[in-house]
């Protein structure tokens, strides 16, 4: 199809109607090489897996790509991991989101065909043995997962020597939290990640120990963030925070499915660093952030 407007106004019509409209990519790929020299990197940047029935949630075998690709099925789409047209994934793949329901060969494999990826979310309980093998080489900057399946607490010692591995590392949300009668030494990895700036945690009351380890030797922290499931929980963990931690501007209470948190634009991080900036310039003393729209939140 020959362009009817000048190049750059045509790629940039394009970009827009892709970003507005995320399905509609795979058939924009079929207008115009052009089109999809344009349109294809934007296809797959995004790589979100969804559990398709909540009665398979547990059997790991039928999960569908959304939002971003082509693909039917998981099979579907590892079967395109290992073919030539596989560069698709190696090079474009930015953001990598997994079910809790994936298979831990399924990560390994998709993991192993997105070199790029860096923002990773791993929801999952088990994870493949081989973890750290797979996530370290990457250019990871941002990470979702369970502390205590990273990171065992029988492998205390290859959690202090991993952990400083993750040199790109800034964003870092843990979805478990500590045992009242768990050593501390289990969480003492925090603070050998070089470049952590975000830290998101799930509980408060049993992470205080943990929170003042961050706050002691995590010399870049610039916000932590204390995740609540419901109304009543954020005005708890609000007056938590008001008695154990008062004034510290880095903390902040967000939703635990924030509603800035989107899938094609601003993410829940950035709430929370204008919400802290404000914080540190006493515009507002509030620890709850993101919350204009507080009557109409989904909470979990």
């Amino acid at each position: 199809m020959d362009p009817k407007f000048p190049p750059e106004l045509e790629r940039k019509i394009l970009e827009l109607t892709s970003a507005l409209h995320p399905r509609s990519m795979p058939k924009l790929l079929l207008v115009a090489q052009r089109v999809k020299t344009w349109i294809q990197p934007l296809l797959y940047r995004v790589l979100s897996i969804a559990a398709s029935d909540p009665g398979l949630e547990h059997t790991g075998d039928n999960v569908v790509p959304i939002l971003r690709h082509p693909f039917a099925d998981i099979e579907r789409l590892l079967a395109f991991a290992s073919t030539p047209e596989s560069s698709s994934l190696r090079e474009n793949v930015s953001h990598l989101r997994f079910p809790s329901s994936c298979l831990p060969r399924h990560v390994t494999q998709l993991l192993s065909a997105c070199p790029a990826a860096i923002d990773v979310v791993l929801p999952m309980h088990t994870l493949p043995g081989n973890i750290l093998t797979l996530l370290q080489p990457l250019p990871l900057q941002r990470l979702v997962v369970y502390w205590r399946r990273l990171f065992p607490i029988e492998a205390a010692r290859q959690m202090l020597s991993s952990c400083a591995k993750f040199t790109h590392l800034t964003h870092l949300e843990i979805r478990d939290w500590r045992e009242h009668d768990e050593p501390l030494t289990g969480w003492q990895g925090l603070a050998l990640i070089p470049k952590l700036t975000h830290i998101y945690f799930h509980e408060l009351d049993w992470m205080i120990s943990v929170i003042m380890l961050c706050l002691q030797h995590c010399k870049l922290l610039e916000a932590l963030v204390i995740a609540c499931s419901t109304p009543s929980h954020i005005e708890m963990t609000q007056k938590r925070l008001e008695s154990s931690l008062p004034g510290d501007p880095l903390f902040l209470v967000l939703p635990s499915q924030p509603p800035a948190c989107a899938r094609d634009g601003e993410d829940f991080w950035a709430a929370a660093d204008r919400h802290v900036k404000k914080r540190r310039s006493g515009a507002t003393n509030d620890y709850v952030a993101g919350l204009e729209n507080y009557d109409s939140l989904t909470f979990e």
